[in-house]
């Protein structure tokens, strides 16, 4: 009888420190990892294999911590949901209430209409250049003299929005924040 070919495997990493693949036809690295015995698969949102490892040890640095919060399942996340998850944030924790606490829904209004029920995903340069577009031809509400909205008063509300793509990013419900730029700001345009 001939001895059997014992088929090598490759070797494996240390249990519990999770792993990267790409799925078939992507670019971009997928993490897998177990949080209390289930399993979670999430996208790394990057092609460079250096920078999805970091990614996957910051969530698996998360559950060691116990901080880690697991992305929704079963529906797409809306701008909505980020503004909602900034919210209560604000809200409950007296630590990072900002100075001014009706900022954020005061600028929200101006946003819900334009981005509110819009996917994460589809906030682009092009959804930020329509914004502007549109806030630039609308008048200053309660105004005595009609005048258009400033650059000043659409920079604090991109930035609004900004701040809530960051807070969510931080939370780890995003792994990519879009590229949000500010305009340049006339002299006539300061303090609004």
């Amino acid at each position: 009888m001939a001895n059997p070919v014992k088929k090598t495997r490759k070797p494996r990493g240390k249990r519990g420190n999770g792993y990267l693949y790409k799925k078939a036809g992507s670019k971009r690295w997928t993490m897998q990892f177990y949080v209390n015995g289930k399993r979670c698969i999430e996208p790394t949102g990057t092609a460079d294999k250096p920078t999805a490892q970091r990614k996957l040890r910051d969530e698996l640095n998360k559950i060691q911590d116990g901080t880690y919060r697991a992305r929704p399942k079963g529906k797409r996340l809306r701008v909505l949901d980020l503004y909602e998850l900034l919210r209560v944030e604000q809200q409950t924790n007296q630590v990072k209430r900002p100075k001014r606490p009706n900022e954020l829904p005061g600028r929200w209004k101006h946003l819900a209409s334009h981005f509110g029920d819009l996917e994460v995903t589809a906030v682009d340069k092009k959804t930020i250049s329509e914004y502007r577009e549109k806030r630039r031809q609308e008048n200053v509400p309660y105004s005595l003299v009609p005048r258009k909205v400033t650059d000043a008063t659409i920079n604090r509300e991109l930035t609004a929005l900004r701040r809530i793509f960051n807070f969510a990013h931080e939370e780890g419900a995003l792994t990519v924040v879009p590229p949000i730029k500010i305009l340049h700001e006339s002299d006539e345009g300061r303090g609004g």
